[in-house]
């Protein structure tokens, strides 16, 4: 395990010159109580780079809150988006947050992400080809062109706002002027 004395000897030659077994383990203790620091402490103390800098949360209370249901199970249920809208070189982001109702206990999300159409190529060059990936799975959505297509965002939204019971929308006022 990476949090152990006998991995920290493993990494450090200057266990008892430069730092002591007992240092080690109080810092090993903070993150304990603080799992955001993980990935620092991963990284400076034990030579460990994770493939993300900073976690906000550790990934087993991540998992802990996986929930299996559908855009069907949500149909007809209120909802609040928030929507942030790009031109060219970002993501736009819908994000519906469906708070606890009914049957229902949890929170639950649907998300769509669009890019445009021209641009993934360009995008699978900076991020590993990880672009293609995502908008053949369908994660990832395509509008027409060089620039986000506003209006068929517009489309896009409109679906969502006849399938669900949108109460408010934030939006980010940045390249929304077309929207509002």
């Amino acid at each position: 395990e990476w949090h152990t004395p006998a991995m920290m000897i493993k990494v450090s030659p200057s266990v008892g010159i430069t730092v002591s077994v007992e240092a080690d383990q109080e810092d090993i203790k903070r993150v304990e109580s603080d799992p955001a620091q993980e990935s620092n402490t991963k990284r400076l103390l034990r030579n460990i780079w994770p493939a993300q800098m900073h976690a906000w949360m550790p990934m087993d209370e991540w998992d802990a809150c996986k929930g299996e249901y559908t855009e069907d199970d949500l149909e007809g249920l209120v909802c609040y988006p928030g929507l942030d809208l790009s031109q060219s070189q970002d993501i736009t982001a819908c994000v519906l947050w469906f708070p606890p109702q009914g049957d229902c206990d949890k929170h639950r999300f649907l998300c769509r992400f669009w890019v445009p159409e021209e641009q993934v190529p360009k995008f699978d060059v900076e991020y590993s080809g990880m672009y293609s990936v995502w908008v053949k799975a369908k994660k990832l959505l395509t509008t027409p062109g060089r620039q986000i297509d506003q209006e068929f965002v517009r489309t896009e939204l409109n679906v969502l706002r006849d399938k669900y019971q949108i109460r408010t929308l934030g939006y980010d006022k940045a390249f929304a002027s077309k929207l509002a």
